[in-house]
Protein backbone atom coordinates (compact mmCIF):
# COMPACT_ATOMS: atom_id res chain seq x y z
CA UNK A 1 0.00 0.00 0.00
CA UNK A 2 1.30 3.44 -0.94
CA UNK A 3 2.33 5.55 2.03
CA UNK A 4 0.26 8.72 1.65
CA UNK A 5 0.87 11.81 3.74
CA UNK A 6 -2.28 13.84 4.34
CA UNK A 7 -0.85 16.41 6.74
CA UNK A 8 -0.83 19.18 4.16
CA UNK A 9 -4.63 18.94 3.66
CA UNK A 10 -6.83 21.43 5.42
CA UNK A 11 -9.90 20.03 7.18
CA UNK A 12 -12.16 21.16 4.37
CA UNK A 13 -9.87 19.71 1.70
CA UNK A 14 -9.59 16.42 3.57
CA UNK A 15 -13.38 16.01 3.78
CA UNK A 16 -13.90 17.08 0.17
CA UNK A 17 -11.26 14.64 -1.13
CA UNK A 18 -12.74 11.82 0.93
CA UNK A 19 -16.19 12.46 -0.54
CA UNK A 20 -14.71 12.19 -4.03
CA UNK A 21 -12.95 8.93 -3.19
CA UNK A 22 -16.11 7.42 -1.69
CA UNK A 23 -18.07 8.37 -4.80
CA UNK A 24 -15.37 6.79 -6.98
CA UNK A 25 -15.47 3.69 -4.76
CA UNK A 26 -19.22 3.28 -5.37
CA UNK A 27 -18.74 3.71 -9.12
CA UNK A 28 -15.92 1.19 -9.03
CA UNK A 29 -18.15 -1.26 -7.15
CA UNK A 30 -20.68 -1.06 -9.98
CA UNK A 31 -17.89 -1.72 -12.48
CA UNK A 32 -16.89 -4.81 -10.48
CA UNK A 33 -20.53 -5.97 -10.65
CA UNK A 34 -20.52 -5.44 -14.43
CA UNK A 35 -17.34 -7.49 -14.81
CA UNK A 36 -18.75 -10.29 -12.66
CA UNK A 37 -21.89 -10.29 -14.81
CA UNK A 38 -19.80 -10.75 -17.95
CA UNK A 39 -17.70 -13.49 -16.30
CA UNK A 40 -20.92 -15.33 -15.48
CA UNK A 41 -22.36 -14.78 -18.96
CA UNK A 42 -19.24 -16.26 -20.58
CA UNK A 43 -19.03 -19.06 -17.98
CA UNK A 44 -15.39 -18.09 -17.64
CA UNK A 45 -15.28 -19.24 -14.01
CA UNK A 46 -16.30 -22.74 -15.13
CA UNK A 47 -13.58 -22.80 -17.78
CA UNK A 48 -11.09 -21.93 -15.05
CA UNK A 49 -12.21 -24.93 -13.00
CA UNK A 50 -14.38 -23.14 -10.41
CA UNK A 51 -17.67 -24.84 -9.60
CA UNK A 52 -19.48 -21.54 -9.01
CA UNK A 53 -19.04 -17.80 -9.34
CA UNK A 54 -19.13 -17.63 -5.54
CA UNK A 55 -16.06 -19.90 -5.32
CA UNK A 56 -14.37 -17.84 -8.06
CA UNK A 57 -14.87 -14.65 -6.01
CA UNK A 58 -13.41 -16.23 -2.87
CA UNK A 59 -10.45 -18.12 -4.36
CA UNK A 60 -9.54 -16.06 -7.43
CA UNK A 61 -10.51 -12.55 -6.26
CA UNK A 62 -9.68 -13.11 -2.55
CA UNK A 63 -13.03 -11.79 -1.29
CA UNK A 64 -14.33 -12.96 2.07
CA UNK A 65 -17.39 -15.18 1.92
CA UNK A 66 -19.59 -12.32 3.17
CA UNK A 67 -18.15 -9.86 0.61
CA UNK A 68 -18.67 -12.36 -2.22
CA UNK A 69 -22.22 -13.06 -1.02
CA UNK A 70 -23.10 -9.34 -0.96
CA UNK A 71 -21.70 -8.72 -4.43
CA UNK A 72 -23.46 -11.65 -6.07
CA UNK A 73 -26.77 -10.76 -4.45
CA UNK A 74 -26.27 -7.19 -5.65
CA UNK A 75 -25.51 -8.52 -9.14
CA UNK A 76 -28.81 -10.42 -9.20
CA UNK A 77 -30.93 -7.51 -8.01
CA UNK A 78 -29.21 -5.00 -10.34
CA UNK A 79 -29.84 -7.34 -13.27
CA UNK A 80 -33.52 -7.36 -12.40
CA UNK A 81 -33.78 -3.64 -11.57
CA UNK A 82 -31.00 -1.77 -13.41
CA UNK A 83 -32.55 1.58 -12.46
CA UNK A 84 -31.27 1.17 -8.87
CA UNK A 85 -27.68 1.82 -10.01
CA UNK A 86 -28.15 5.53 -9.40
CA UNK A 87 -29.17 4.86 -5.78
CA UNK A 88 -25.98 2.81 -5.36
CA UNK A 89 -23.83 5.60 -6.77
CA UNK A 90 -25.40 8.18 -4.45
CA UNK A 91 -25.06 5.89 -1.44
CA UNK A 92 -28.80 5.63 -0.79
CA UNK A 93 -28.52 1.85 -1.22
CA UNK A 94 -25.49 -0.14 -0.10
CA UNK A 95 -24.48 -3.63 -1.13
CA UNK A 96 -25.30 -4.82 2.38
CA UNK A 97 -28.86 -3.48 2.15
CA UNK A 98 -29.36 -4.81 -1.37
CA UNK A 99 -28.07 -8.22 -0.34
CA UNK A 100 -30.42 -8.35 2.65
CA UNK A 101 -33.41 -7.55 0.44
CA UNK A 102 -32.40 -10.09 -2.21
CA UNK A 103 -31.78 -12.75 0.43
CA UNK A 104 -35.24 -12.15 1.96
CA UNK A 105 -36.91 -12.37 -1.45
CA UNK A 106 -35.14 -15.67 -2.17
CA UNK A 107 -36.18 -17.01 1.23
CA UNK A 108 -39.78 -16.01 0.51
CA UNK A 109 -39.71 -17.96 -2.76
CA UNK A 110 -38.17 -21.04 -1.12
CA UNK A 111 -40.73 -21.07 1.67
CA UNK A 112 -43.90 -20.17 -0.21
CA UNK A 113 -42.94 -21.17 -3.79
CA UNK A 114 -44.07 -17.67 -4.79
CA UNK A 115 -41.60 -15.31 -6.46
CA UNK A 116 -41.51 -11.72 -5.25
CA UNK A 117 -42.45 -9.52 -8.19
CA UNK A 118 -40.08 -6.89 -9.52
CA UNK A 119 -42.60 -4.19 -8.64
CA UNK A 120 -42.90 -5.41 -5.06
CA UNK A 121 -39.12 -5.60 -4.78
CA UNK A 122 -38.79 -2.07 -6.16
CA UNK A 123 -41.26 -0.73 -3.58
CA UNK A 124 -39.35 -2.53 -0.84
CA UNK A 125 -36.08 -0.95 -1.95
CA UNK A 126 -37.70 2.48 -1.75
CA UNK A 127 -38.55 1.77 1.89
CA UNK A 128 -35.00 0.75 2.84
CA UNK A 129 -33.20 3.63 1.07
CA UNK A 130 -30.84 5.37 3.47
CA UNK A 131 -31.74 2.96 6.28
CA UNK A 132 -29.24 1.28 8.60
CA UNK A 133 -28.77 -2.48 8.72
CA UNK A 134 -30.90 -2.75 11.87
CA UNK A 135 -33.66 -0.58 10.38
CA UNK A 136 -33.60 -2.67 7.20
CA UNK A 137 -33.98 -5.86 9.23
CA UNK A 138 -37.06 -4.42 10.93
CA UNK A 139 -38.62 -3.41 7.59
CA UNK A 140 -37.98 -6.84 6.10
CA UNK A 141 -39.42 -8.56 9.17
CA UNK A 142 -42.57 -6.46 8.80
CA UNK A 143 -42.79 -7.03 5.05
CA UNK A 144 -42.17 -10.80 5.29
CA UNK A 145 -43.72 -11.91 8.62
CA UNK A 146 -43.88 -15.50 7.42
CA UNK A 147 -40.08 -15.62 7.31
CA UNK A 148 -39.62 -14.49 10.90
CA UNK A 149 -35.82 -14.23 11.21
CA UNK A 150 -35.11 -15.61 7.74
CA UNK A 151 -34.40 -12.09 6.49
CA UNK A 152 -31.46 -11.80 8.89
CA UNK A 153 -28.24 -12.34 6.92
CA UNK A 154 -26.04 -15.28 7.75
CA UNK A 155 -23.09 -14.44 9.98
CA UNK A 156 -19.72 -15.96 10.64
CA UNK A 157 -17.28 -15.33 13.47
CA UNK A 158 -13.64 -16.35 13.68
CA UNK A 159 -13.28 -18.41 16.85
CA UNK A 160 -9.68 -19.52 16.37
CA UNK A 161 -7.15 -20.18 13.63
CA UNK A 162 -8.88 -23.48 12.88
CA UNK A 163 -12.53 -22.78 13.70
CA UNK A 164 -15.20 -20.38 12.44
CA UNK A 165 -18.62 -20.07 14.01
CA UNK A 166 -21.40 -19.92 11.40
CA UNK A 167 -24.94 -18.81 12.17
CA UNK A 168 -27.93 -19.18 9.86
CA UNK A 169 -31.64 -19.77 10.20
CA UNK A 170 -32.85 -23.28 9.43
CA UNK A 171 -36.54 -23.59 8.56
CA UNK A 172 -38.54 -26.76 9.41
CA UNK A 173 -38.10 -28.13 5.89
CA UNK A 174 -34.30 -27.94 6.15
CA UNK A 175 -34.30 -29.54 9.61
CA UNK A 176 -36.42 -32.38 8.24
CA UNK A 177 -33.94 -32.94 5.39
CA UNK A 178 -30.99 -32.93 7.79
CA UNK A 179 -32.70 -35.52 9.98
CA UNK A 180 -33.40 -37.73 6.96
CA UNK A 181 -29.74 -37.55 5.93
CA UNK A 182 -28.71 -38.46 9.48
CA UNK A 183 -31.04 -41.49 9.44
CA UNK A 184 -29.89 -42.66 6.01
CA UNK A 185 -26.21 -42.45 6.98
CA UNK A 186 -26.57 -43.84 10.51
CA UNK A 187 -24.72 -47.03 9.47
CA UNK A 188 -21.62 -44.89 8.84
CA UNK A 189 -21.96 -42.59 11.85
CA UNK A 190 -24.85 -43.22 14.30
CA UNK A 191 -24.93 -39.66 15.63
CA UNK A 192 -22.94 -37.16 13.54
CA UNK A 193 -22.39 -33.60 14.71
CA UNK A 194 -23.57 -30.80 12.42
CA UNK A 195 -19.95 -30.18 11.47
CA UNK A 196 -19.53 -33.83 10.42
CA UNK A 197 -22.88 -33.74 8.63
CA UNK A 198 -21.98 -30.67 6.60
CA UNK A 199 -18.54 -32.10 5.80
CA UNK A 200 -20.22 -35.20 4.42
CA UNK A 201 -22.79 -33.27 2.39
CA UNK A 202 -20.14 -30.88 1.06
CA UNK A 203 -17.91 -33.76 -0.08
CA UNK A 204 -20.89 -35.45 -1.71
CA UNK A 205 -21.80 -32.31 -3.69
CA UNK A 206 -18.23 -31.37 -4.61
CA UNK A 207 -17.58 -34.88 -5.94
CA UNK A 208 -20.42 -34.31 -8.38
CA UNK A 209 -20.06 -30.66 -9.40
CA UNK A 210 -16.33 -29.92 -9.11
CA UNK A 211 -14.67 -30.70 -12.49
CA UNK A 212 -11.30 -31.32 -10.82
CA UNK A 213 -12.75 -33.83 -8.35
CA UNK A 214 -14.63 -35.55 -11.16
CA UNK A 215 -11.39 -35.97 -13.12
CA UNK A 216 -9.59 -37.32 -10.04
CA UNK A 217 -12.44 -39.76 -9.36
CA UNK A 218 -12.35 -41.03 -12.96
CA UNK A 219 -8.56 -41.42 -12.77
CA UNK A 220 -8.82 -43.43 -9.53
CA UNK A 221 -11.52 -45.62 -11.05
CA UNK A 222 -9.41 -46.32 -14.14
CA UNK A 223 -6.38 -47.11 -11.97
CA UNK A 224 -8.37 -49.61 -9.90
CA UNK A 225 -9.76 -51.19 -13.07
CA UNK A 226 -6.23 -51.52 -14.46
CA UNK A 227 -4.99 -53.12 -11.23
CA UNK A 228 -7.88 -55.61 -11.23
CA UNK A 229 -7.21 -56.45 -14.87
CA UNK A 230 -3.50 -57.01 -14.19
CA UNK A 231 -4.23 -59.18 -11.14
CA UNK A 232 -6.77 -61.16 -13.17
CA UNK A 233 -4.21 -61.84 -15.89
CA UNK A 234 -1.65 -62.97 -13.31
CA UNK A 235 -4.17 -65.27 -11.66
CA UNK A 236 -5.10 -66.74 -15.02
CA UNK A 237 -1.44 -67.31 -15.87
CA UNK A 238 -0.74 -69.03 -12.55
CA UNK A 239 -3.85 -71.17 -12.99
CA UNK A 240 -2.76 -72.20 -16.48
CA UNK A 241 0.70 -73.15 -15.21
CA UNK A 242 -0.84 -75.25 -12.44
CA UNK A 243 -3.12 -76.98 -14.95
CA UNK A 244 -0.17 -77.73 -17.22
CA UNK A 245 1.78 -79.20 -14.31
CA UNK A 246 -1.14 -81.40 -13.25
CA UNK A 247 -1.68 -82.54 -16.81
CA UNK A 248 2.00 -83.42 -17.07
CA UNK A 249 1.86 -85.47 -13.88
CA UNK A 250 -1.25 -87.34 -15.04
CA UNK A 251 0.45 -88.10 -18.33
CA UNK A 252 3.46 -89.61 -16.56
CA UNK A 253 1.27 -91.70 -14.30
CA UNK A 254 -0.58 -93.15 -17.30
CA UNK A 255 2.66 -94.01 -19.18
CA UNK A 256 5.42 -95.13 -16.72
CA UNK A 257 7.78 -95.89 -19.65
CA UNK A 258 8.05 -92.15 -20.25
CA UNK A 259 9.33 -91.55 -16.74
CA UNK A 260 12.95 -92.26 -17.49
CA UNK A 261 13.11 -90.14 -20.59
CA UNK A 262 11.09 -87.48 -18.87
CA UNK A 263 13.50 -87.42 -15.94
CA UNK A 264 16.38 -87.19 -18.38
CA UNK A 265 14.73 -84.20 -19.96
CA UNK A 266 14.60 -82.55 -16.54
CA UNK A 267 18.30 -83.03 -15.82
CA UNK A 268 20.43 -79.93 -15.50
CA UNK A 269 23.18 -79.44 -18.15
CA UNK A 270 25.93 -80.61 -15.73
CA UNK A 271 24.05 -83.82 -15.01
CA UNK A 272 23.49 -84.44 -18.70
CA UNK A 273 27.22 -84.01 -19.36
CA UNK A 274 28.05 -86.44 -16.54
CA UNK A 275 25.76 -89.11 -18.01
CA UNK A 276 27.30 -88.67 -21.43
CA UNK A 277 30.88 -88.98 -20.07
CA UNK A 278 30.05 -92.04 -17.90
CA UNK A 279 27.70 -94.23 -19.93
CA UNK A 280 28.65 -97.37 -17.93
CA UNK A 281 27.39 -95.78 -14.75
CA UNK A 282 23.95 -95.52 -16.29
Amino acid sequence: MENISLKHYTNAELLAELQILVSQERTLSLKVIAFLREIRFRSLHLEMGYASLFTFCIVELKYSEAAAYYRLNTLDIVDELPEIKQAIETGELSMTTLSMVQSACKAKKRKTKIKVSSEDKKNLLEKVKGKSKKQTEAILHQHFPELQTAAKPETEKKLSDDLTGVFFNADPELMKKLKEIKDLTAHQNPSPSYQELFHMMSDYMLDRIDPMRKAQRIARRQEKRSIRLTEGMRTEQVGQEEMNEKEQKRSLQKDPKRTSSHEDSLLQPAEVQHKVQNPLEA
